[in-house]
């Protein structure tokens, strides 16, 4: 059986990405987090982190 390729379910005709602002600020985010934090963390934390600067970021 073939993968499927669920990369084309999140593109528009044009080659544009459905979602691209909020990808963006979700792994704008996640990498403000972990250039904060570092690593070494358990997975909590950086979810906690991770509320916070989306919550911040709006």
């Amino acid at each position: 059986m073939k993968p499927r390729d669920y990369t084309r379910l999140t593109r528009e005709k044009d080659n544009k990405w459905l979602y691209k602002e909020l990808t963006e600020k979700i792994i704008g985010a996640a990498m403000e987090v972990h250039r904060v934090l570092g690593a070494g963390f358990l997975e909590y934390v950086y979810e906690e982190a991770l509320c916070y600067e989306w919550v911040d970021k709006q």
